[in-house]
């Protein structure tokens, strides 16, 4: 006679927890953010800002790029707008990088500071340093 042996059963595995999913964020609000032509004081940046010249990319001598900086009134960059289609991505992403850390003096309206939006240009210039450098304050366009 063989021994009895009790069925056997399955694994007990652990349920199955659905993924937890990042909160999703309104999109930006381009709306809430004054022009400098509507302020009394346009934003500044806090310290000089530097944007590494992209390595490893074709060395164009000078490549100006047109920039939309949103600063929000506490003067971090919310959100870099490169306004040139035509730039190559090394560069668009270097000057974001770089704006997204930079900190400004926010821009205000009477002695309020408000949230802002500065259109600025940057000069790309690999030059002898290979690297660009934002003067303390760039050049605004209207």
């Amino acid at each position: 006679m063989l021994p009895f042996a009790p069925p056997i059963e399955p694994p007990i595995e652990p349920p199955i927890e659905p993924p937890i999913e990042p909160p999703i964020e309104p999109p930006f609000d381009e709306r809430a953010y004054v022009p400098v032509s509507r302020l009394s004081t346009q934003p500044t940046p806090v310290d000089e800002i530097r944007i590494p010249y992209p390595r490893g990319v074709h060395h164009l001598r000078v490549l100006t790029v047109a920039l939309t900086l949103f600063i929000d009134e506490d003067g971090r960059v919310e959100n870099v707008r490169v306004e040139n289609p035509e730039l190559p991505q090394a560069y668009e992403r270097a000057a974001i990088e770089a704006f997204a850390q930079g900190r400004f003096h926010p821009g205000l309206d009477g002695e309020r500071p408000v949230k802002s939006r500065l259109r600025i240009r940057v000069a790309f210039d690999s030059g002898d340093s290979g690297e660009t450098m934002l003067a303390p304050l760039p050049r605004t366009i209207s």
